[in-house]
């Protein structure tokens, strides 16, 4: 996983904010990126499948354990719109894509440590799935 990347876009900044220790962010402790095949299928009354594939896209699941809290509120922030634009690995050919996601419903944040009255929580784990639009 040392190529594994993914930023997202900054609509305050116009840029791509990476995770990756070179960018100042820590990189995801796990990251999956898969193809999804949407299909069409039927069977004909002998049996016989009819299969008409209409698009192929993409799917990330991508997991961060004890991130700072500003990076989990950035995360949120660049996630949380209906969709959104991704900078990522493709696991599938060893490149670097550009591509229009949006946010499942699998989020997943948790605080990590003490809760101190006047800071909140240091760390947390965060883990979320992104699919292609």
């Amino acid at each position: 996983m040392a190529n594994a990347m993914i930023g997202f876009f900054n609509e305050d900044t116009g840029t791509y904010e990476e995770f990756t220790l070179g960018a100042g962010r820590k990189p995801p402790s796990k990251y999956k990126s898969v193809m999804q095949e949407i299909v069409e299928a039927s069977r004909t009354v002998t049996g016989t499948m009819k299969k008409e594939r209409i698009a192929e896209k993409m799917q990330i699941t991508v997991e961060w354990s004890a991130i700072p809290a500003q990076q989990k509120a950035d995360l949120l922030k660049w996630t949380g719109l209906n969709t959104f634009q991704v900078k990522y690995y493709d696991t599938m050919t060893d490149t670097i894509k550009y591509g229009e996601f949006y946010r499942g419903n699998d989020l997943d944040v948790n605080p990590l440590r003490r809760y101190d009255t006047e800071k909140g929580f240091d760390y947390y784990s965060v883990k979320m799935s992104l699919t292609e639009v």
